[in-house]
């Protein structure tokens, strides 16, 4: 694994909209729908990456890092789901 490009799925919208840790009944308003589509891509993602880094290793060894920061530009784009 050492000198490998890290796989990356990245949540661009604010938690108050779509909160991506939670089970799907409570991690957005469920009447909207592009917040329901923006969740389930966003986990279909790291289904598939998690497959593809324990297909690349013989000991099925993958690591995921759950990091959380703030963006100003992600102001911008949270109001597609409000």
């Amino acid at each position: 694994m050492i000198g490998q490009i890290p796989h990356m799925v990245m949540a661009s919208h604010h938690r108050k909209y779509v909160d991506f840790n939670r089970e799907e009944p409570c991690a957005f308003e469920q009447s909207s729908i592009l917040a329901k589509e923006k969740y389930r891509a966003y986990h279909n993602d790291i289904s598939l990456k998690i497959n593809e880094m324990f297909s690349q290793n013989e000991k099925s060894l993958a690591f995921l890092f759950d990091i959380h920061g703030f963006d100003d530009a992600a102001d911008e784009r949270e109001s597609l789901l409000r």
